[in-house]
């Protein structure tokens, strides 16, 4: 609630003048009943001077006459004193309906911006604690529930006490011996109201929670299309999609029915007044206890009241969805942010320092990385290869701080990444992840992300090094399309693009997280050699599958089960180091060469004819 009141806060004077409005209208609308029933009285009272003043020759006496005039131009102005307070009425209605929507957007737009950007600070692992599509969830679905909620709260919480207490007193005013009928239909409202409001609030929480659900699968399903028709697994995934689907059908057919169930309830109760209010009130009028006027009013206030607690009533049907709905936005924006920026250090050099590291993922028992030491030189490549789940792209993710050690230290020019400022020390980096990831636009604009102040010229060079301007060329140049998620490239293209990004960049250090995997030989070879050429001068990290991808690296680190088991050259590690050797064989190297591939002349024969090769 604190957070609601929080955005709520910047919008307080128009809150204050919507209030003030609120009141005007309720006023308008306790006010009308009221004079209709000075016009009825009055209206019985002509017609009874009439008959009096009527004689047997037709003849009306000059008093009674003058009685009838005043008499009927009080009726006059009675009417149109209802006609303006009815203009009124609708003019403040204009108004609040006006200043309820401009604070529920308000309160939404805030609550969407602090959320995001509550996102975008955080780090892999509190990212991982929530699903994507939950998030989604959170900044979309669950921010509209309490738009509805604030705007109808504007219109209605204020709106109906008022009217409601108000009606209360004027009924009172009108007739007391009836009053029993308005506190016997007001206790019945409230038990309804009590009881719907125990019964549906579980409802609207199992509600969000398979909106989650099946937005997960939905977007799973979209996304790994291409891999459910592969393996023919559409009937499962749609059984999948249909078990949560027709969950959510039934929690909310059970939400709907409760209430479309609350109004003709509540109709009833409304009926039953009107019918006591006419039996007891017709008993008051003949023994000249009340006036007929004062009955039609008393029923109207009664109307009113009932009408305003039913009102408040879907409002209060409305609050437990978005009580849960904030819990929810609570959730995300008060989740602690582990990686947090420090102030600015200089740094002394660029050489990267893993000094006894160890890292684990959350909660889990068992370390990722197991007291990893080594040092990557500026100037100098160093490759980090070793079976699948060692931990290769993790050193990598450690570096920007994407994670933090769980002991240990991770530096850079002797200062430790975490006392660095974030903005500066991801400035510093060149990462190029394992999965090349694109945004729609052109290629120019994803290029960008690297240096937003890139030349047209500087782009064009990145793409040429990265051996992506033959494709781009056929596609306009540097500004062709590229869909969302780079889906009109081919995985290699993207992995260019994305290599490309980097460049452009032109950082200290550059990581490389088995980014040459989805590139044929001919392409990685002409890669390798153009990225040697360029960064000859930067502190370069190459993660790999392949061997022959890191074979010329500076310095070679075999990885297996989180610990270096392995550091050296190509050459030494084949003959010193049992792991890389079996990964060099497994991949049709031989010890006697010194690592020469079988083939590697034919590569040469095939590249020199503009042929690919593939492992």
């Amino acid at each position: 609630m604190k957070l609601f009141l929080k955005n709520l806060k910047p919008f307080r004077a128009l809150l204050a003048l919507a209030i003030l409005m609120l009141c005007v209208q309720a006023f308008s609308n306790l006010k009308l009943p009221d004079l209709m029933s000075e016009m009825v009285n009055e209206a019985i009272k002509l017609a009874g001077n009439s008959d009096i003043a009527t004689d047997a020759t037709n003849v009306i006496d000059s008093a009674s006459k003058k009685s009838m005039d005043e008499g009927t131009s009080f009726i006059w102005f009675k009417g149109g004193e209802m006609v303006i307070v009815t203009l009124v009425g609708a003019i403040a209605s204009i108004i609040v309906s006006l200043i309820a929507s401009h604070i529920g957007t308000g309160v939404a737009r805030n609550l969407r911006k602090e959320v995001y950007q509550k996102v975008m600070s955080f780090s892999q692992r509190e990212y991982n604690d929530f699903s994507t599509a939950s998030l989604i969830t959170r900044n979309t679905n669950d921010i509209a529930q309490l738009q509805r909620a604030t705007i109808l709260g504007i219109k209605i919480l204020c709106f109906s006490p008022i009217l409601g207490v108000g009606g209360i007193i004027m009924a009172l005013r009108k007739s007391t011996s009836l009053g029993w009928i308005i506190v016997v239909s007001l206790l019945v409202i409230f038990m309804i109201i009590g009881m719907i409001f125990v019964f549906i609030t579980p409802k609207f929480k199992r509600l969000q929670a398979l909106t989650d659900k099946i937005n997960l699968i939905a977007r799973e399903n979209l996304t790994g299309l291409m891999i459910i028709r592969a393996f023919n697994t559409k009937d499962h995934e749609t059984e999948r999609f249909d078990d949560v689907n027709t969950s959510l059908k039934k929690i909310s057919r059970i939400i709907m029915a409760t209430m479309g169930g609350l109004f003709p309830t509540m109709l009833f109760v409304l009926n039953m007044t009107a019918v006591a209010i006419l039996w007891y009130g017709g008993k008051e009028i003949s023994i000249g206890g009340m006036q007929v006027g004062d009955m039609m009013a008393f029923i109207q206030y009664s109307m009113q009241i009932i009408m305003s607690f039913l009102i408040m009533t879907a409002v209060f049907v409305m609050i437990p969805r978005a009580a849960v709905s904030l819990g929810r936005i609570e959730e995300v924006l008060n989740t602690p942010v582990l990686i947090t920026t420090k102030d600015d250090v200089k740094v002394s050099g660029y050489d990267i320092e893993f000094e006894d590291v160890c890292f684990k993922y959350g909660e889990a028992e068992n370390n990722v990385l197991d007291h990893v030491s080594f040092t990557a030189e500026e100037g100098k490549t160093t490759a980090i290869i070793g079976s699948t789940g060692s931990g290769k792209s993790t050193i990598l993710q450690l570096i920007p701080r994407l994670f933090d050690v769980t002991s240990g230290s991770v530096r850079i020019g002797r200062t430790d990444v975490r006392d660095m400022d974030l903005v500066k020390l991801r400035n510093m980096v060149g990462y190029v992840p394992q999965k090349g990831v694109l945004f729609k636009g052109s290629f120019a604009s994803n290029l960008r992300f690297g240096d937003e102040h890139g030349t047209d010229e500087e782009i064009a060079k990145a793409l040429e090094i990265a051996q992506a301007k033959e494709f781009t060329l056929e596609v306009d140049g540097i500004e062709g399309e590229v869909a969302q998620g780079g889906s009109n490239l081919s995985g290699g293209q993207k992995q260019r693009v994305a290599i490309a990004r980097a460049i452009i960049k032109e950082a200290p250090i550059y990581i490389f997280d088995d980014t040459f995997s989805a590139l044929d030989y001919k392409t990685e070879r002409a890669l390798r050699m153009a990225l040697q050429k360029e960064m000859s001068k930067a502190t370069v990290i190459i993660v790999a599958q392949r061997v022959s991808t890191i074979r010329d690296a500076d310095k070679i680190i075999v990885l297996e089960d989180g610990k270096i088991v392995g550091v050296g050259k190509h050459e030494d590690l084949m003959r010193e180091c049992s792991v890389y050797s079996e990964i060099a064989q497994s991949q049709r190297f031989s010890e006697v060469d010194g690592g020469d591939m079988p083939g590697d002349q034919g590569i040469k024969e095939n590249n020199d004819k503009g042929g690919e090769v593939y492992e």
